[in-house]
């Protein structure tokens, strides 16, 4: 009880002492790592009445960085951007495949007094690879909604945990008419400098 009666009053306190970073005129840098594993399966027509399915697992790594403005008191606007790089490897025959997209576009971040934060980005951009929703090449439109927590390691810099939904749309550059969307649930942690 005495453990987390100290560390309820430090975060009353770090949320007293940093409310001065987010205010107009400031700026935000920094940016975001995160992560995922999964597995996938995908069920193709075979011949005849037979289907054919393919099972892979794969790992993805994400960086994200940003620059933003402070317009008013606890509301910034931004410019983020996504790299993103994917390595699957087939189950039943261990071909391996890799795929890299790049997005960039707005994004929109509001903080409560008590550091907490809501966050939401849009971006647009392109990708290759063998895994990228089936087609070598795509264009990409993203975006997340998400809600983070400001962890003040000193007066301007914070370690910020957040959890966000994340919504994927590819099409195939040779064809408009074949699309991809995915949704997924992720976890990151960023590194913000506050100036």
């Amino acid at each position: 009880m005495r453990k987390l009666l100290i560390a309820f009053v430090c975060m009353v306190c770090s949320a007293a002492f940093s409310y001065g970073q987010t205010q107009q005129g400031n700026f935000l840098l920094g940016g975001g790592f995160s992560g995922s594993l999964g597995n996938r399966k995908v069920e193709s027509p075979g011949s005849g009445n037979t289907v054919i399915v393919s099972k892979s697992r794969s790992a993805t790594l994400v960086f994200n960085p940003r620059l933003g403005f402070f317009i008013v008191n606890g509301f910034a606007l931004g410019l983020d951007a996504d790299i993103r790089n994917n390595s699957s490897r087939n189950r039943d025959n261990d071909i391996r495949t890799t795929s890299n997209s790049f997005t960039i576009g707005p994004f929109v971040r509001y903080y409560f007094p008590v550091n907490v934060f809501l966050d939401g980005r849009a971006g647009f951009g392109s990708g290759k690879g063998a895994e990228l929703a089936a087609y070598p090449e795509a264009r990409i439109f993203n975006y997340s909604i998400g809600a983070g927590y400001a962890a003040f390691l000193n007066d301007y810099v914070a370690l910020e945990p957040i959890i966000r939904y994340r919504a994927t749309n590819y099409t195939n550059k040779a064809n408009d008419n074949l699309r991809t969307s995915n949704g997924n649930l992720e976890f990151a942690i960023g590194l913000q400098i506050y100036l």
